[in-house]
Formats: structure tokens, C-alpha cells, sequence
């Protein structure tokens, strides 16, 4: 059985002194009708065998340095994962998925991606852009960039167990990678998505590190990773207590920023990026219709006021936030 790797430092500053915000254990990962109702024998398989120990688990702590929340307990969920993702046969559909719904979350991540790509095309004067899709997961944004059509399409994951899929379910051009130094050799890219990547891995500063590299100089890159205050988290330690699910506290989330002392925002600018506040867009409706009209009016007036919130944050170096663009300096 797999042993978990211990963490007696934070994976962001370094600093070895923490204090306890919750615990996950058996109650709240597979027992609670509440909770992640996980299966107990994929969790042995991660080494949380809560049948030989009713008190294993894993806890979340509070740096005392940078006050970033993490895990002092990696198992290898992701690897784990990953064996079993193998198993399953493709099909002409992904498992579990509601098709309208689908179609409308990619609606919402094509925002981001276009306005990525027209970042980067601006910044870089790119005729012919190479874009880099950075821990791709199942594949959608790759296929929205080949759709823009941009040739350069790279995704790359350490582990590959999803490119069978990927290849079936989006076109067969894109260039799927799991090796790091092939991914150089491919650089630097005019853009790169990095959403959801860093509260996953062990080593968030060699991933930042890493999109900063592969970028060209002008180069864009898209960030996403959980970011929650103090306030939210002692919530959120409330109902794992309670075992209640909360969505960004598992034991695949490994460290998630704290907005009070350090958002993810001015984390990414401390490894040498231009931060640039990424606005969200407005669904459509029938304006034919006055409720719908007036919706609509209201979410560009929400839309102009966190452009306006977003310049001035910026300029005052007060900008915080968890989704967002940075640039690679000239």
C-alpha cells in the first residue's frame, strides 16, 4: 500500500511552522450522505485505508508565513486516478455528462480563451501563434483553439491516461505531450493555459516557474487555481466537521491560496509576470423581452464596473484575484 509523503513545510514560502484548520477523514470522504461518498476502495488504493485505521485522514493547515491552507499529507490521488481512468473503454460520449450543460460550459470557457489568444496575439505580433494548453485534463480548450484556427496546438499532461479520449473526442491534429523536454523543444509559446493546475501539484513554484519559461517575452498566459479568505475557510472547516461536501477541500487539492495574506494573483506576479485583470463576459438573452432586456443591461453594467474596479485595482497593486492573465515582461 502506498504511504503518504509528509509535509513538515509550506509548498509555497518554505516556512515549517502551521496551525490546524480541519481534518478529512472517513466521516466527511466516504461516510457522510453529505460528504464525497468516495469509493473506500479507491481510497485504500491512495493509501487511506480507513478500514485498518478509523483515524486516518488528512489535514488541512495554515501557513504561518505566507498563510497559504495545504495538505501536510500527499497521497498519490492523481497516479491512482489515473490507473483506474485506464480501464475505461472509450466511447462516443464522456461518461456522466449532461449535453446541454456541456454546451454551455464550453460557451463560457471560449470567453477565456478568446480573449487569451487576442492578448497574446496583441502582445506578441504573432502571425502564426503556438499556444500550450498546460495540464489539458479532457481536452476542451484545445479544440476551441484549433477551432479559432491556430495551427500550433500543444496540450501536455504528466500523465497521458486522458490522450486516448482526447484524440477520439477532439480533432486528431493536436499535439498531445507528457514529456517535458519535448514540450521545450516545441517553445516558447505566444500563449499558455494553466487553469486548474497549481492546487493539484506538490510543487506550485516549479509550475509557475515552468509557464514562465516556455512563454516568449510578451507572451500570455491564463491562470486558475482556488483562492479563499480566512473567514470562508473557517467555514469551510465547519462543515467538513459536519460532513458536508465542500467543493475545494479533497485530498486531490493540495494547497489553496489565501486571499488576506497572499491571492494567487500576487503570488504569480512574485515569479516575474505582469498581472492583467481578465473581465467576464455576459450571457445573451431575447431583448425582445423587457425581464430579459433588462438583465441583459444589468450584467454589462456589472461587466463595466469590474472593468473600472479591475483598472484601478491594478494600477494601486491591490488587484486580487483567482482567475486572471499575466504577462512575461519584454
Amino acid at each position: 500500500m502506498p504511504k503518504a509523503k509528509i509535509r513538515n513545510q509550506c509548498p509555497i514560502c518554505g516556512d515549517s511552522s502551521s496551525k490546524f484548520v480541519c481534518r478529512m477523514g472517513k466521516e466527511y470522504l466516504e461516510t457522510s450522505a453529505e460528504g464525497w461518498q468516495l469509493d473506500s476502495l479507491r481510497n485504500r488504493m491512495t493509501g487511506l485505508d480507513f478500514e485498518a485505521d478509523t483515524e486516518a485522514g488528512i489535514n488541512y493547515v495554515e501557513c504561518d508565513g505566507c498563510g497559504t491552507f495545504y495538505v501536510d499529507s500527499v497521497y498519490p490521488v492523481e497516479d491512482t486516478f489515473a490507473s483506474l481512468q485506464e480501464e475505461i473503454p472509450i466511447s462516443d460520449s464522456y461518461p456522466n455528462t449532461n449535453l446541454a450543460n456541456l454546451i454551455r460550459g464550453i460557451i463560457k470557457r471560449m470567453h477565456a480563451d478568446s480573449a487569451l489568444i487576442r492578448m497574446a496575439l496583441d502582445s506578441t505580433s504573432a502571425s502564426d501563434p503556438k499556444v500550450l494548453d498546460y495540464g489539458c485534463g479532457i481536452g476542451w480548450d484545445l479544440s476551441i483553439f484549433r477551432a479559432m484556427g491556430i495551427r500550433n496546438v500543444v496540450g501536455y499532461n504528466i500523465r497521458d491516461y486522458m490522450f486516448p479520449a482526447i484524440k477520439h473526442h477532439m480533432q486528431p491534429a493536436i499535439r498531445l505531450l507528457n514529456d517535458r523536454e519535448e514540450l521545450e523543444k516545441l517553445g516558447p509559446f505566444d500563449a499558455i493555459r494553466c487553469n486548474s493546475v497549481l492546487e493539484h501539484v506538490e510543487d506550485p513554484n516549479l509550475v509557475a516557474k515552468d509557464v514562465f519559461d516556455l512563454l516568449k517575452p510578451g507572451g500570455i498566459a491564463y491562470f486558475s487555481a482556488p483562492m479563499v479568505s480566512r473567514s470562508v475557510m473557517t467555514k469551510y472547516a465547519n462543515n467538513v466537521a459536519a460532513g458536508k461536501k465542500v467543493k475545494n477541500l479533497h485530498e486531490g487539492h493540495l494547497q489553496i491560496w489565501n486571499r488576506d495574506t497572499l491571492p494567487l494573483s500576487e503570488y504569480i506576479q512574485s515569479k516575474g509576470f505582469e498581472i492583467i485583470p481578465l473581465i467576464g463576459g455576459t450571457d445573451h438573452y431575447d431583448v425582445r423581452r423587457f425581464k430579459k432586456a433588462f438583465r441583459f443591461a444589468a450584467e454589462h453594467g456589472w461587466r463595466a464596473k469590474q472593468i473600472i474596479t479591475g483598472h484601478l485595482m491594478s494600477r494601486s497593486k491591490r488587484f486580487r484575484h483567482w482567475v486572471f492573465l499575466a504577462r512575461k515582461p519584454v
